[in-house]
């Protein structure tokens, strides 16, 4: 008997044996839930001590299986084996297999699924934990965010101009009906730059460069800012003060 995914070899469970691997698998997705992923189950045979897990995955930066690698991108030309180089040092017994839109992992036993549940854990860092806040506060702010970390700091990423107007809206900015987007020439994306830059550095405490980066005419990108970094402390505190806004919006909302 074989995972249909991996062709790892599998041994019968017992009773017991079915209940240890059932418990590692719910804290694997915990762990994995905890690190913003979004772990899919993936059925298998009662009584196979093998694991697998699903989870998204895209190309390109900020797409890196961080939780296992603390990577922001994975190598182009082999993924797989970087992961499993990966497992392997850890000690892990399992098999990795990307497609276009999914990353499979399948653990061969429950020890191992225990050892990756630890690993994952291990790499939800403080840096990483204030860049999941922040991209999922951004998230419930109607912004598509950029987040991600390196070692020290939090990225913030770039933004698509509706929603720099937006952040400019939530932090206070005062009004932005001066920049329209049926006529941001490079002349206003540098304005709402400096604009976003200033405000930014008023609720977070700390600098943080914004570039205007106009979009690619060819390649159908569109117009967008690049924002820089912060500190863990200093992302927490822009959180914050998102936060702060959504509450009075939603209680502005259920007065009305």
């Amino acid at each position: 008997m074989t995972d249909p995914h991996t062709d790892v070899p599998a041994q019968p469970l017992n009773r017991e044996q079915q209940i240890a691997r059932d418990a590692a698998r719910r804290a694997l997705y915990e762990a994995l839930r905890d690190a913003g992923q979004t772990p899919l189950e993936v059925p298998g045979r009662a009584n196979n001590p093998s694991i697998t897990i699903r989870t998204a995955h895209t190309t390109g930066y900020g797409s890196g299986a961080w939780w296992l690698t603390r990577e922001e991108t994975l190598p182009a030309h082999d993924p797989e084996g970087r992961i499993q180089q990966v497992l392997q040092e850890q000690g892990i017994d399992a098999r990795a297999r990307i497609d276009e839109m999914s990353l499979w992992l399948t653990v061969t036993s429950t020890v191992d699924a225990e050892r990756l549940t630890e690993l994952v854990t291990a790499n939800i860092t403080p840096v990483r934990r204030a860049a999941l806040r922040l991209g999922e506060v951004l998230t419930r702010a109607g912004i598509t965010p950029g987040t991600a970390a390196d070692e020290a700091r939090v990225r913030i990423g770039p933004l698509e101009l509706p929603d720099a107007l937006r952040l400019l809206k939530i932090l206070g900015a005062g009004p932005v009906e001066q920049f329209s987007l049926e006529d941001m020439d490079w002349g206003e994306m540098e304005k709402l730059a400096d604009e976003l830059m200033l405000t930014l550095e008023r609720a977070s405490g700390a600098r943080v460069v914004v570039d205007a980066d106009p979009g690619c005419r060819t390649c159908s990108r569109p117009d967008q800012v690049v924002v820089g970094s912060l500190e863990t402390a200093r992302a927490h505190q822009l959180a914050d003060r998102i936060e702060q806004f959504l509450k009075a919006e939603q209680a502005q909302g259920a007065t009305r």
